[in-house]
């Protein structure tokens, strides 16, 4: 089973996949909140074990730094960071900082 998790600039989306079926998505509202760790504790209490994650994001470090460590905490060996990139197959990205874009 893989987790799945979309970090936005206000909400975090999370999911689990497993031969290619994917679960219901987890929509956890961040912005106002002052103890994101504690927040994703409450939210995903239910969220099952996973060993594998793929991580994409758009927030800032910290942000993406601290949904990653939490995580790890939980037992998490294989995060894979996916971003957007200006070229793949011969197809190319327009923007200038496709970084900055959600991989989606």
């Amino acid at each position: 089973m893989n987790g799945l998790i979309l970090i936005g600039n206000s909400v975090i989306k999370a999911a689990t996949s497993s031969s290619g079926v994917l679960t219901e998505v987890i929509k956890i509202y961040y912005r106002n909140s002052d103890n994101l760790a504690a927040l994703l504790t409450q939210e995903l209490q239910a969220f099952p074990l996973i060993k594998n994650l793929y991580l994409a994001s758009v927030a800032k470090p910290e942000v993406t730094n601290t949904v990653a460590a939490w995580f790890c905490n939980r037992g998490v060996i294989n995060i894979t960071p996916l971003v957007s990139q200006s070229n793949y197959a011969g197809l190319i990205n327009g923007y200038s900082h496709p970084e900055r874009l959600g991989v989606d």
